[in-house]
């Protein structure tokens, strides 16, 4: 797949090459003699594959920068990627402002002995900038040492009540060489290979380089699991064609990633507001009580945690899902036990048919991963590479994988616990803030500014997308209620995304202002396990509706004036990207009194936009129902010229009840 639909940088494969002719060894203290007489013999500097603390002190200034490289030659080839936080002088080695460093402190099985180093975590507003290597040399002539040549990106942090920060266009903020030698390891702190050496900037040092092998993962993650009473959590299962097991844990580690798996609370009562937690559950509910069980103290700047809520459920509720922000981006998944594999989603899934998915372990386990690893940012591969029998393809579309000639088998039985080379690349070397819990919101690395060159769009001969909203003239602080229509106007079969919501990531809706600013409006909830690939009959139509409001990148609609919304639906068939892509007219009215100038004050606000994108019904959100029922307060008895219940046409069938 083409790195230009990538709105955030991402290390590729490179070359490990020698010395270039007429290069000579390292300054200062690298220098290193010849050896013996005649040509300097050649030297070999092991560079092992895993993940490096690295760390960078600049000649002038104080503060170090720290971070990670990872050396990765899984996929079949080399590929080299870095993280730098910027740790002003006074904060440890995690970044963390404490006299001592409890990287080098924390006690361990024996008093006495300390913690060898391990993969780091540092706070994320300590964040710098990305380092994406483009060449490599670890063979030398004379001097015993190597060097990596990168492309460094400074990070903007985001703003204020915003999660996203943006990177710059390639080649990035400026390139530098680490040219390094290997050393003794300063202490047994160390587990593996130690280097040190120069930053390099222009042909000019600019500060020293530290580095050291710490672990032959590239990663690391925790992922919790809560079980709700009468719900049975996804436990570990015999591997497919090997001795031993399968778990959340190797699944990681087929991404590079070391997970250590917490199965943490069970039997969790069953909420007071909830009438049925067996029957299917509202978003709402879902949210609050993934709100109200999260693990006290959790640190999203000292442990990537991800949590997995397991709630009974039945069919047909969802298999699992994803919500963007349960405080911040990310933080939590649901997977439901009780739930499971109806026909109705694919007739391929064999004896695991009709089953609930306790059922049918190997099938549990690959759905809750696949919401796992959209907890760590990464889409559907029918939206990329196209379906396939891994971790992040939706459980219909493996079934149909597995059922067709190319890759056959058995749904359950076959069914690969592993994500495939494409999506473990991007967990192994996109920036940390895409894919840390806490960082930026889904899917915001594919979500390009202007329609990407390498997909076809498709046009009104074979598919048309229809957008229209309830009102084109809305006012400041009302949901736009959004729908589309895809239809086939090709007079054959196409083969086209099941669902064409925003929620299972097939549609995109971007928001774009009279300036030409876009605002892609991300989901809040990812239900995407019914989706697939599958034919749409001639003149077979699929809709969708939305109300566009508020996303984790922001308001639709914060200002008065002219807008479009556009809606794009994104797919794969047969390795080809295809969009189809519709639009309309919206115009948000200026506010022409102080109450409408009141009511939008009141009514945009993060907590009510999480009330809108919830669906209503999130009385947890307490901010958000004070704030809805004094605009409906302060309207009167439905007077429908008000300003605030102009406002409220947009909230129709989701407000909180009056007090």
């Amino acid at each position: 797949m083409s790195a230009t639909r990538y709105s955030v940088p991402l290390a590729e494969s490179i070359a490990e090459s020698p010395d270039q002719p007429g290069e000579t060894g390292l300054p200062g203290q690298l220098d290193q003699p010849g050896q013996g007489p005649g040509l300097p013999k050649p030297c070999v500097v092991s560079l092992p594959d895993g993940c490096y603390r690295i760390a960078v002190k600049p000649l002038r200034g104080t503060g170090t920068y720290r971070g990670t490289l990872r050396v990765d030659r899984g996929g079949g080839a080399l590929v080299v990627s870095g993280d730098l936080y910027w740790l002003p002088l006074g904060t440890d080695d995690d970044g963390r402002g404490q006299a001592v460093s409890r990287a080098l402190l924390e006690p361990i099985k024996s008093p006495g002995f300390f913690r060898r180093h391990g993969i780091p975590v540092y706070p994320r507003n300590r964040y710098h900038s990305y380092l994406r290597a483009t060449s490599v040399r670890l063979v030398s002539l004379g001097a015993c040492r190597a060097s990596v040549a990168v492309e460094q990106y400074d990070y903007t942090q985001p703003a204020a009540g915003t999660f996203n920060g943006s990177f710059p266009a390639a080649p990035g903020s400026r390139t530098a060489t680490l040219r390094f030698a290997p050393k003794p390891a300063p202490s047994f702190l160390w587990p593996g290979n130690y280097y040190e050496g120069e930053w390099v900037e222009n042909g000019v040092v600019t500060g020293s380089v530290t580095l050291g092998w710490v672990s032959s993962s590239l990663r690391r993650c925790t992922i919790e699991v809560d079980t709700l009473v009468d719900a049975v959590s996804p436990q570990p299962v015999p591997a497919l064609g090997a001795a031993g097991t399968e778990s959340f844990k190797t699944m990681m580690a087929s991404a590079g990633w070391a997970a250590t798996v917490v199965y943490d609370q069970k039997d969790i009562s069953k909420p007071a507001t909830v009438a049925n937690h067996k029957a299917c559950w509202s978003d709402a509910d879902l949210h609050a009580l993934m709100q109200s069980v999260r693990k006290a103290g959790t640190d999203l700047d000292a442990d990537w945690r991800l949590h997995v809520l397991v709630v009974p459920g039945k069919m047909p509720c969802s298999r699992g899902k994803m919500y963007d922000s349960i405080t911040v981006p990310r933080e939590g998944v649901v997977s439901y036990s009780d739930d499971g594999y109806p026909v109705a989603d694919s007739v391929n899934f064999g004896t695991a048919a009709n089953q609930t998915q306790r059922t049918v372990p190997r099938a549990f386990l690959r759905s809750a991963s696949h919401e796992v690893v959209h907890g760590f940012n990464q889409i559907h591969q029918e939206q990329e590479g196209g379906a396939d029998n891994s971790i992040m393809t939706t459980t219909p579309s493996v079934a149909d994988v597995l059922a067709a000639p190319g890759d056959p088998g058995v749904f359950p039985d076959d069914i690969k616990l592993k994500v495939n080379a494409n999506v473990r690349h991007h967990l192994a070397h996109f920036p940390d803030p895409v894919v840390r819990p806490g960082g930026h919101t889904f899917a915001s690395w594919a979500m390009t500014p202007v329609p990407s060159a390498d997909r076809l769009e498709v046009g009104p001969e074979l598919l048309t997308l229809q957008v229209s909203a309830a009102d084109d003239r809305v006012e400041l602080g009302e949901p736009v209620q959004l729908r589309w229509t895809l239809a086939n106007t090709s007079g054959a079969d196409a083969a086209v995304p099941s669902e064409v919501t925003a929620e299972s990531t097939y549609a995109r809706i971007t928001v774009i202002d009279a300036a030409g600013r876009r605002r892609e409006m991300t989901p809040f909830v990812i239900d995407c396990e019914r989706s697939r690939i599958a034919p749409l009959a001639a003149g077979g139509t699929l809709a969708a509706d939305a109300r566009v409001f508020w996303s984790g990148n922001g308001f639709a609609f914060e200002r008065p004036g002219r807008y479009t919304v556009e809606v794009r639906v994104d797919w794969t068939v047969a390795g080809t990207p295809m969009t189809v892509r519709g639009e309309t007219p919206v115009f948000v009215n200026y506010p022409a009194s102080d109450a409408g100038n009141a009511a939008a004050a009141a009514l945009l606000h993060p907590e009510v936009g999480k009330w809108v994108a919830l669906g209503g019904g999130a009385y947890h959100l307490g901010d958000a129902v004070d704030r809805l029922r004094g605009v409906m307060a302060g309207d009167g008895a439905g007077d429908g010229a008000a300003p605030g219940a102009r406002a409220l046409r947009g909230y129709s069938g989701i407000l909180p009840d009056a007090q």
